[in-house]
């Protein structure tokens, strides 16, 4: 494993903690981020498609407020990964 994958599960793994914390959608978000991650295990999305999606799926995650907001970004980017797979 390169350093930038262990970078990025370290902050997968905060992000995880503070969404369940919230109590906020943690379903929907483990289910995409597993998701994201698998396809780019399986090289059909790109380190940068990955990486960025990843970086709105957690900003997403932190809004606990904006429920709404959260929601729409958090389907914006299971479409996009849809389309790319």
């Amino acid at each position: 494993m390169d350093s930038n994958y262990l970078t990025l599960l370290m902050k997968y793994l905060r992000m995880y903690k503070a969404v369940y914390e919230e109590r906020t959608s943690l379903k929907e978000v483990k289910r995409l981020s597993q998701r994201l991650r698998t396809a780019y295990e399986h090289d059909r999305i790109s380190w940068m498609d990955f990486n960025d999606w990843m970086e709105e799926l957690w900003a997403a995650a932190d809004e606990g407020a904006a429920n709404k907001l959260k929601a729409s970004k958090i389907a914006i980017i299971d479409r996009r990964l849809n389309q790319a797979l």
